[in-house]
């Protein structure tokens, strides 16, 4: 239970804080925590049907089906935190592609082949870093100046 809530008003305060309050001028405290307990209380809902429909699916271990998920799309994202660290060169548009590559390929893989999902990740971090750096290299975008934010040795 406390993990539950705990991502439920995890999820609560990044829509309230990071959308709401930025986008819209007319944002109050009072109103931010009405929108708060509003998310709140759909988010669980929501996660209650899911857990519902799920319960119909013929999944033999939650756990191993959650872990294939994570590998599936976790993988991509830590391609792009790579990307953005210790490339210079990389930009938004290779960066995109090249998670979305990877999402592809191990779509492909899980469906394709029977590698077991804890292999995931060897395939696809590489597979986003190096489309999305090629990518980034084929689609250049205005150069903006990115000292201090990408890793280097020169500090």
């Amino acid at each position: 239970m406390s993990s539950l809530d705990s991502s439920m008003h995890s999820v609560s305060t990044v829509v309230t804080v990071d959308f709401y309050k930025r986008f819209y001028k007319s944002y109050s405290e009072s109103s931010g925590l009405k929108l708060a307990k509003w998310i709140t209380v759909i988010v669980g809902v929501l996660g209650t049907v899911v857990a519902c429909i799920m319960a119909t699916f013929p999944v033999q271990s939650l756990f191993f089906l959650f872990q294939e998920i994570v590998g599936l799309f976790g993988s991509a994202i830590a391609g792009v935190f790579m990307l953005g660290i210790f490339v210079k060169r990389a930009n938004w548009k290779g960066t995109l592609i090249g998670a979305l590559l990877s999402i592809l390929v191990l779509a492909f893989v899980k469906f394709s082949t029977s590698i077991n999902f804890y292999i995931y990740p060897l395939i696809a971090i590489p597979v986003c870093v190096i489309g999305g750096y090629l990518f980034s290299l084929l689609l250049p975008v205005k150069e903006k100046n990115v000292e201090g934010l990408v890793y280097s040795k020169s500090k």
